[in-house]
């Protein structure tokens, strides 16, 4: 299982996601869309 909690990314003072849980069972699958920056790792 992966599980994440309270993610927070900044670029500078742009906050891009903030405070988002995620929990990814063995045999899920996670599709994540939406505007990217094109300097995202």
């Amino acid at each position: 299982m992966i599980q994440v909690r309270n993610l927070h990314k900044r670029f500078g003072n742009l906050e891009v996601i903030k405070g988002i849980d995620l929990h990814i069972r063995p045999g899920e699958g996670v599709w994540m869309d939406g505007s990217m920056p094109s300097c995202f790792p």
